[in-house]
């Protein structure tokens, strides 16, 4: 049985909107013990389970209960967030095209 967490990244490449970004860039997110990559491009978005096999462009890490607010729409992330090392990322503002990357 798939986790929340599981059918949140499972959804995504049904909801990829092509030509956001104009290079392939890499994420990875460990949501508590779930880790998952997601590699966007200007025509293509993969998504598979586990650690990138390359160093991603961004890594991000938070709680279950975040990651599945912000997936909600329930919760809008802040700064306030990362200096509280709620959300943890590496590069936050690649967080953004991601986001334009993907239907709400």
């Amino acid at each position: 049985m798939a986790s929340e967490i599981a059918d949140v990244f499972n959804s995504l490449s049904e909801r990829f909107k092509a030509g956001k970004l104009t290079r392939t860039t890499t994420f990875h997110f460990l949501i508590e013990h779930e880790r998952w990559t997601i590699a966007v491009g200007p025509t293509h978005c993969t998504v598979e389970e586990g650690q990138p096999t390359q160093v991603a462009d961004c890594s991000l890490k938070t709680s279950k209960s975040v990651f599945m607010a912000i997936f909600r729409g329930e919760h809008k992330p802040s700064m306030m967030d990362f200096v509280t090392g709620k959300i943890r990322a590496d590069n936050p503002m690649l967080l953004l095209a991601l986001k334009d990357a993907f239907d709400d």
